[in-house]
């Protein structure tokens, strides 16, 4: 359990990060999304189109990349978590099968009585 619970804080540790900082990246990208909105008739006037493009073209891929990254390293964590749980009921099983086909005391049954 305690190779578990580091690998876990080693799995879990950077998916916080990643989701303090896709939480900043989506406000910063909503702010200037609302920002476009109220301005857009000044922007219209100045020409600022292209620039207001790439500006929010940056926010947008910057958030998206972060996310991408976030959900690879959620799939790792998942993926360990499902695999300690299930590996765990197995060891119980493989305890408890170890126990009955090497103890002295079960070599007198049949395969088909310990399977009842």
């Amino acid at each position: 359990y305690f190779f578990t619970a580091l690998v876990n804080k080693a799995l879990m540790s950077p998916i916080v990060a990643l989701t303090y900082n896709q939480d900043r990246l989506e406000g910063n990208f909503r702010f200037h999304h609302a920002r476009v909105r109220t301005g857009a008739e000044s922007i219209a006037f100045t020409g600022g189109e292209e620039e207001t493009k790439a500006a929010l073209n940056v926010d947008f891929r910057q958030a998206l990349h972060n996310q991408t990254t976030q959900i690879f390293k959620q799939s790792y964590l998942n993926l360990f978590t499902g695999f300690i749980g299930n590996g765990n009921a197995m060891l119980g099983y493989a305890i408890a099968a170890l126990t009955i086909f090497t103890h002295p005391s079960y070599s007198k049954y049949t395969a088909a009585d310990l399977a009842e």
